[in-house]
């Protein structure tokens, strides 16, 4: 059987938890968990609340918050 059609089969029989899990390809993550989370926490705030002299973060306006 085509691993698709499985998957489908399996899906239709038992629903998504039944459908088996794999290890997405590519590098593994460097980013922690802790670090992801700053980040998310950095992104909702203001730039302005944090003494950043911009109106919307940039990816180099983060870089360089996250790194004091």
């Amino acid at each position: 059987m085509i691993p698709t059609l499985f998957n489908l089969v399996v899906y239709l029989a038992g629903g998504l938890d039944a459908v088996p899990r794999r290890t997405p390809p590519g590098r593994a993550r460097r980013v922690t968990a802790a670090w992801e989370a700053e980040l998310l926490r950095v992104i909702e705030l203001n730039p302005h609340d944090v003494g950043v002299s911009s109106a919307n973060w940039t990816t180099a306006l983060l870089a360089e918050y996250l790194v004091h």
